[in-house]
């Protein structure tokens, strides 16, 4: 089983403040270099799809979210384009994410060898492990590109007071029918899952107000990632971090399980299985399988990657209403995938594809943010 390491980390200027002990502030940027794996690297099968029981890590986690070891990214607005944007209603400005060395739940003492492994090798700056692990307890440079448009999306949603249209009602915002009662959400590859930390801080506040008002229909965030110690050791401690600042930490837990669940596994198998009761979420899935909002970063890194992505748009978005946002590297060098590949499978599929930023320093590669409709 071979393992990969890309040869250069670069930092991203917005996350400046650190809290983290062993000071990791960098954010990776290196998936478009020649040695990521290609579409002809034998996988050992696919990863079997497991649901993440929230109860059972919450139940060993250790100390509160906010003396976790984190560092602070600091959210942009208007990076990628040229509109001024106004921003003055949001409240928040920055997402937190955990560092590698807290682990803050306990790992089960009987889990598989081979997955205890796994994560070691990933923890010490293994990038890929083909079929293994794919790079989820990175920060990928495109997911922040993604977490500032979503930023600004929402921001136009509050000043506009989106909340309050009948979700029929077809406005030009790409959040604000998933942010409504009965959205749905999901993150695809999510890993440390900064974008759908974003959506679930709003959806926890419309959670909070519809039931206030007698409404139960929340809106509902899905994470997904190819691996499950990815979701323990990342993604959930960073949606505790995000959503758990000012509020009574038992209340928000509570309130978590309703509108969020996590799925480790293949992409294609959690697909054929999304329409399937005995998934087992605490929260309510779509009944068609359809989302409002999917949103997916650095996921088309490869020829095959790319065409898998347009595949779960066209199976998973909403007819007419329902927005795709793929944030994306133009080229990953050597291993055929991009913005170029995923623009290819998308429309062999009927997708409806607009590019709504690009990010051109002119010194590295160029990053596209992708909204697809179908």
């Amino acid at each position: 089983m071979g393992s990969f390491k890309f040869g250069f980390d670069l930092p991203v200027e917005n996350e400046v403040s650190s809290f983290s002990k062993n000071n990791e502030s960098h954010i990776d940027d290196s998936r478009e270099t020649s040695n990521r794996h290609s579409d002809n690297d034998s996988k050992d099968g696919k990863m079997p799809l497991s649901l993440i029981n929230m109860n059972t890590f919450l139940s060993t986690m250790k100390g509160q979210p906010q003396s976790w070891n984190y560092s602070e990214i600091i959210l942009q607005k208007g990076i990628g384009t040229k509109e001024s944007i106004h921003m003055s209603t949001c409240s928040y400005k920055s997402l937190k994410r955990i560092t590698h060395s807290e682990q803050p739940f306990y790992a089960d003492n009987d889990a598989d060898k081979e997955i205890k492994h796994i994560s070691l090798m990933a923890q010490q700056n293994t990038d890929i492990i083909p079929g293994k692990y794919e790079g989820g307890l990175k920060v990928w440079e495109c997911s922040i590109d993604l977490c500032n448009y979503l930023h600004e999306q929402i921001c136009e949603m509050k000043s506009n007071n989106l909340h309050s249209l009948d979700t029929s009602e077809m406005v030009d915002n790409d959040v604000q029918i998933a942010l409504s009662s009965g959205g749905y959400t999901v993150e695809l590859g999510c890993g440390h899952a900064l974008p759908g930390c974003l959506v679930l801080k709003e959806a926890m506040e419309t959670y909070r107000t519809a039931s206030e008002c007698g409404n139960e229909s929340s809106p509902v965030v899905l994470f997904t990632d190819y691996n499950s110690f990815v979701l323990r050791d990342v993604t959930l401690p960073n949606i505790l971090l995000n959503i758990t600042e000012k509020e009574n930490t038992n209340e928000v837990l509570n309130r978590l399980k309703s509108v969020t669940g996590l799925v480790a596994g293949d992409w294609m198998e959690l697909s054929s299985r999304l329409c399937d009761t005995s998934l087992g979420t605490t929260c309510t899935l779509p009944e068609d399988g359809r989302f409002d909002l999917i949103l997916a970063a650095e996921t088309t890194y490869t020829s095959s990657s790319a065409k898998d992505t347009a595949l779960w748009l066209y199976n998973h978005l909403k007819v007419g209403s329902g927005v795709g946002l793929v944030a994306t590297k133009r080229y990953y060098f050597g291993v055929g995938g991009g913005s170029d590949a995923f623009r290819k499978a998308s429309v062999s599929h009927g997708l409806k594809l607009d590019l709504l930023r690009e990010y051109n320093d002119g010194n590295s590669n160029i990053r596209d943010l992708w909204r697809v409709r179908l």
